[in-house]
């Protein structure tokens, strides 16, 4: 058995892999370190109260804390933003801190504008599933300097798999949720 192996080897029969360990132990690295990068530059996106949970059951004071001012920013009144086809229009007297854009208008957002800066919720609404196609590249918001959350509220029954595909580019700093509301 052995003269065989040896024969096989001689002729060049064995897979170029298995003569060295090290060979086998350094693709296999590699190919991890591809999946690991891959999967750590896409964007995570959770169901809206999925991620509220989390981040009230965090060990973690900061992550708590970033929950009550998501929660606070999603139900609550303050200065606001909505950008629109016909322009963009500011309310509340103060710097705006939440956005509303509508999937139609969601080009508007990529514009550097100065009402942006201060923006650390940006809703964008989802009529049908149309705007399902429509992706939102994070690396091209570079006016919204402050920009912690996003949130995808769709008016139609969708996944999270649908919603995590709309989105392109990476800012690990930067919530992503969803949550469906259907209208009256």
């Amino acid at each position: 058995m052995n003269k065989f192996l040896l024969q096989k080897e001689i002729t060049g029969l064995v897979n170029p892999f298995m003569r060295s360990s090290s060979i086998s132990i350094a693709f296999l690295m590699i190919f991890f370190m591809v999946v690991t990068v891959t999967t750590a530059l896409s964007q995570s996106v959770n169901e809206f109260g999925v991620r509220i949970v989390q981040m009230k059951q965090s060990p973690e004071g900061d992550i708590r804390l970033d929950n009550a001012r998501f929660e606070s920013l999603t139900t609550e009144l303050h200065p606001n933003l909505y950008i629109e086809k016909e322009g963009i229009k500011a309310f509340g007297g103060r710097a705006p801190v939440c956005a509303f854009v509508e999937v139609e208008s969601l080009g508007q957002i990529y514009d550097e504008h100065p009402l942006f800066r201060e923006i650390e919720l940006l809703t964008i609404k989802l009529r049908n599933s149309n705007g399902l196609h429509t992706p939102i590249n994070l690396s091209l918001l570079a006016g919204f300097q402050n920009l912690k959350y996003i949130l995808i509220r769709s008016e139609f029954a969708c996944t999270e798999e649908q919603v995590e595909n709309m989105i392109t580019g990476s800012k690990a700093d930067i919530i992503v949720c969803y949550t469906i509301s259907f209208p009256e």
